[in-house]
């Protein structure tokens, strides 16, 4: 049986939450994938540009250097 290595894996459906949760789910969803689609369930809703863009912002400094890419959803 051939063994097949995924180099750059992404998780398809990630809540990373917000504050103290982003906090310490970031950086574990960020040393093990290379990437997600966010599901920004935030209390007010991810529901305006402005929001996605200052929420992605967040991921990215949870996340510190690790090369990860939130592929941002909206809350419609």
């Amino acid at each position: 049986m051939e063994k097949i290595t995924i180099q750059s894996p992404y998780d398809m459906h990630l809540h990373l939450r917000d504050e103290n949760m982003l906090k310490l789910v970031g950086p574990l969803s960020s040393q093990t994938f290379a990437g997600a689609i966010i599901m920004p369930n935030l209390v007010p809703p991810v529901d305006t540009k402005e929001a996605v863009v200052a929420y992605k912002r967040r991921i990215q400094e949870a996340c510190g250097d690790d090369d990860f890419n939130p592929l941002m959803t909206l809350f419609f």
